[in-house]
């Protein structure tokens, strides 16, 4: 956890949390919920191993996530931001609990991730691959895999089942524009 962390910490620029939060610094604000969402895990983590002995840690966590939720405007739930996710600023951010990214996704604001048929309930219906860039204001609706080192253009409405890796989408629906080169 600590190391997944430090990464977020570096890609965000934070040296000295309090005193960028103090400030009011909206990269402080986005490390303030990723270090929450990760003590979440941990908690869920330890929490399934030994049952009560970490019931009060996590309900504490969990409950300081539900209201730091409201209050930044993002929606990311335990378990779902690989290692070194990225959200680059502050804004309307949801896909809590229906998308899996991997690692170093970097998500910009406005960005929904939702479902095309309302009242389907099954967990992780949007997998994303490493280093994935969603541009701002982008839609993915479910049931859709994304591969690696996809990119999806700012006000894209991604309705594909399947992206490839290396691939540029673009478009209302959106399209395969281009493949990246390697």
């Amino acid at each position: 956890m600590k190391d997944w962390l430090a990464v977020e910490a570096e890609k965000l620029g934070i040296r000295h949390f309090w005193l960028q939060w103090l400030t009011g610094s909206e990269f402080a604000c986005i490390y303030h919920y990723m270090w929450v969402l990760r003590h979440v895990e941990l908690m869920e983590y330890r929490r399934s191993r030994h049952k009560w002995l970490y019931a009060v840690p996590y309900l504490f966590y969990y409950v300081l996530l539900r209201k730091l939720r409201i209050r930044y405007g993002i929606h990311l739930g335990p378990g779902d931001a690989g290692r070194g996710f990225h959200l680059v600023h502050l804004g309307f951010f949801r896909s809590y609990g229906i998308t899996k990214f991997g690692e170093n996704c970097t998500v910009l604001p406005l960005t929904l991730f939702g479902k095309r048929i309302p009242g389907t309930a099954d967990k992780w219906q949007i997998t994303t691959g490493d280093n994935c860039y969603f541009g701002t204001g982008c839609t993915v609706l479910a049931p859709c895999r994304i591969g690696n080192n996809v990119t999806v253009a700012a006000g894209a409405v991604v309705t594909l089942s399947e992206i490839p890796d290396n691939a540029i989408v673009a478009g209302v629906p959106a399209k395969i524009v281009k493949y990246k080169e390697k």
